[in-house]
């Protein structure tokens, strides 16, 4: 709840449970490390665009640039997953990185 206070899922498990959720520091919002895109782009997709990397207290999402620049631009079924929202801006950060060509694609010209 500290990560993610103003998540929906988050705040109906603690309405479930009972949890009260001032008794948290209100941090920004990031990842709580549920694992739900990875396993869902693994599993569901077989696509392995998204991985952990790191371990312990450094444990970070991450999307795999050479693969997430082929299959993430038209799938991104993923998203609606996270509980925080991190996973999207860690997409728009890696697109905008990694594969610049594929963000340029995705906006409209002027």
């Amino acid at each position: 709840m500290a990560h993610a206070p103003d998540s929906p899922q988050l705040q109906a498990f603690a309405k479930e449970y009972g949890t009260d959720r001032d008794r948290f520091e209100k941090e920004a919002s990031f990842c709580i490390h549920c694992g739900l895109c990875v396993r869902y782009c693994a599993e569901v997709k077989k696509k392995h665009a998204i991985g952990f990397i790191n371990s312990g207290a450094r444990r970070e999402i991450s999307f795999i640039p050479e693969i997430a620049a082929k299959e993430c631009p038209d799938c991104k079924e993923c998203f609606p997953l996270c509980p925080t929202s991190y996973l999207q801006a860690v997409y728009v950060l890696t697109e905008a990185l990694a594969f610049p060509s594929s963000s340029s694609k995705s906006k409209p010209e002027e």
